[in-house]
């Protein structure tokens, strides 16, 4: 995998990072009803196709990381009976 690639990739993926942080947060902007529906559920998209465009250029190994880490995430939270 060229160097290019990879930084592209975690580049994206950082973006698509801070674009989740920031769709909770919008209600606390300064913004009316009707822009933040509008903006809520384009952030929303704009964060999934980002993630997708960065697994695409991270490559198959980087996504196997990131599920493993998901589903360890997944088990602790079950086994400290949050469900």
């Amino acid at each position: 995998m060229g160097l290019n690639k990879k930084i592209i990739g975690f580049l994206v993926l950082g973006i698509a990072c801070v674009i989740w942080v920031i769709t909770p947060l919008i209600g606390f902007f300064n913004l009316t009803r009707k822009q933040i529906t509008i903006s809520v559920p384009i952030l929303i998209l704009l964060g999934e196709v980002l993630f997708l465009i960065a697994i695409a250029f991270l490559g198959k190994e980087y996504w196997i990381k990131i599920k493993v880490v998901m589903k360890a995430k997944w088990q602790e939270f079950k086994k400290n009976n949050f469900l």
